[in-house]
């Protein structure tokens, strides 16, 4: 193919970034260009809500002091020991 110089060319490919490349001399054969992996653009949406508070189950129950019973020891005696 000839093509007055310079030219400018454009190279597209799925998944990478466009290349513009200048061409100002002749070159023997053919031309190598080296393609960029396109940056990937995408977005998250995130939604926040309150999270609910730990469910607690507060119990109260009366119960009685616990009882301290003192035992008398009596040898056949009948004093205490």
């Amino acid at each position: 193919m000839n093509v007055e110089l310079p030219v400018e060319i454009q190279v597209l490919a799925p998944g990478f970034e466009p290349l513009r490349q200048k061409v100002e001399k002749n070159v023997a054969g053919a031309i190598a260009v080296q393609l960029v992996p396109a940056a990937l653009h995408t977005s998250i949406d995130v939604v926040v809500r309150d999270a609910p508070g730990p469910e607690t189950t507060m119990v109260s129950a009366s119960r009685p002091a616990p009882m301290i019973r003192r035992l008398q020891l009596r040898n056949d005696s009948g004093v205490c020991g």
